[in-house]
């Protein structure tokens, strides 16, 4: 009887283990699909990391983007690895409790820190654009370290009881004689009282969601506007620099000169991205005398107006004075620049500048590409979630071969953000981007060498 019932057992485990390859093989393409989401993830991000940790100037936001890609390091190199290795190889027999509770607990880990950090990024973004006249009430680089460790913090403490909702459930699977096997997965557990604390977790995780896409939403939307605006004003204050404006504010009034990002001091937070070819403006006050003839110097050059395009190598230059004429008016700008209405006329154009500076500007359109691809990355996973949640079944029971597949990758859809993030830093940082091809053409000759 003991015999009988021993082979009979190790038939439903072959049986059981046959069905889990047949599975297995099923779910190929979600393996290449996490396959391919890792090797690129893993070189993007390794190389962000080194680029921005050790060959770029630290500043606030580029702490924030370390941050960041520290969570997408973990994402390629560990969790989506585990999935191919527990949750589509072992799809009806992931029986490792612990490793079931680690791996989806790093999960909710990084899609927390990602998800804080994205908003951190958004209110430093919102507040050196809208706070531009205010040192005191930008994030500094210790700001936004003590911030990713704050971050850091929170998510642990938001992800937690994923250790306790989260573990290996018994599963029934019926073969096709109709016999029911009993496997396991990875899965929210079942119960009257935990299916409630699965239910709170849910709405909580939705819920960050939701409340971090509405923040970065709503600041983008006002920093856009408010660089809309202040280009604007700046078109139409360039159109009114005439004798006729000169004159009508008396003594005293402002003139940009455009240059090249060469001839304009950086200070120590700026978020330049293509310092060398961005078009920036200098602000003179000078006096009705010294624009008669309209004699600037800039950064010592006497005799030039330069304006450098990022689109073009086209050079413009007009001739002025000598440099002892340059020189003169240069102390008159010194000497008048102490009348607080000017100043603060100046100082006011000169945020403006900064604001729409193309290097800002491509920072802010990058972190907001970021921001938007996690969003769009986590709806289909987070409505399969809320989907699978209502139904309270196994999904394999339930769809056909092709519906699985597809549901399998939509569950797994989150990860793309972290493979994309290191090309969307590439399409907009120029700098990056010359690293990344020099890195390829590197591996290249090693690979050709090698041949």
């Amino acid at each position: 009887m003991n015999n009988s019932s021993l082979f009979s057992r190790e038939m439903l485990l072959q049986r059981l283990s046959s069905l889990n390859d047949e599975k297995s093989s099923l779910l190929v393409p979600v393996k290449i699909y996490l396959g391919i989401l890792i090797v690129f993830g893993s070189l993007g991000n390794i190389m962000v990391f080194y680029f921005y940790g050790f060959r770029s100037k630290r500043t606030s936001n580029k702490i924030f983007i370390l941050s960041l890609t520290v969570c997408d390091i973990l994402s390629c190199c560990i969790s989506m690895p585990t999935e191919i290795a527990f949750d589509l190889n072992r799809f009806y027999l992931y029986d490792d409790e612990v490793a079931c509770k680690i791996f989806v607990f790093l999960n909710f880990l990084t899609s927390f820190a990602s998800a804080l950090t994205l908003t951190a990024i958004s209110i430093e973004r919102f507040l050196r654009v809208t706070q531009t006249g205010s040192t005191t009430r930008q994030i500094t680089e210790t700001m936004a370290k003590k911030a990713s460790l704050i971050v850091a913090g929170s998510s642990v403490l938001i992800s937690w009881p994923a250790f306790v909702v989260y573990g290996t459930q018994p599963i029934e699977i019926e073969d096709q004689t109709g016999t029911v096997l009993i496997g396991a997965d990875c899965t929210a557990l079942k119960g009257d009282k935990m299916d409630v604390y699965v239910m709170v977790f849910s709405i909580v995780h939705i819920a960050a969601f939701v409340v971090t896409a509405l923040i970065v939403v709503v600041l983008y939307s006002i920093i856009m506007r408010t660089i809309y605006r202040h280009r604007t004003l700046l078109v139409k204050l360039k159109q009114r620099i005439d004798q006729s404006s000169l004159q009508e504010l008396g003594q005293q009034n402002i003139v940009l000169v455009e240059s090249s990002s060469e001839d304009v001091a950086t200070n120590k937070e700026s978020d330049s991205i293509n310092s060398s070819t961005s078009n920036t403006m200098k602000i003179y006050s000078v006096p009705l005398s010294a624009h008669e003839n309209m004699n600037i110097n800039a950064k010592g050059k006497t005799g030039t107006y330069k304006r450098t395009s990022d689109c073009n190598n086209d050079t413009r230059e007009t001739s002025t004075g000598n440099s002892e004429h340059s020189q003169k008016d240069n102390k008159g700008i010194r000497k008048n620049n102490t009348q607080p209405k000017v100043r603060g006329r100046s100082k006011s154009i000169q945020d403006m500048v900064r604001v729409t500076n193309i290097s800002s500007v491509r920072v802010t359109q990058m972190m907001i590409a970021v921001t938007m691809s996690f969003i769009l990355s986590f709806l289909p996973c987070l409505t399969l979630i809320t989907w699978r949640t209502v139904l309270a079944v196994h999904m394999d029971n339930y769809l056909t071969d092709t519906e699985l597949v597809l549901y399998e990758i939509g569950l797994r859809s989150y990860f793309i953000n972290s493979a994309l993030n290191p090309w969307i830093y590439g399409l907009f940082n120029t700098k990056f981007r010359s690293y990344i091809k020099e890195r390829f053409k590197l591996l290249l000759c090693c690979y050709k060498v090698y041949i």
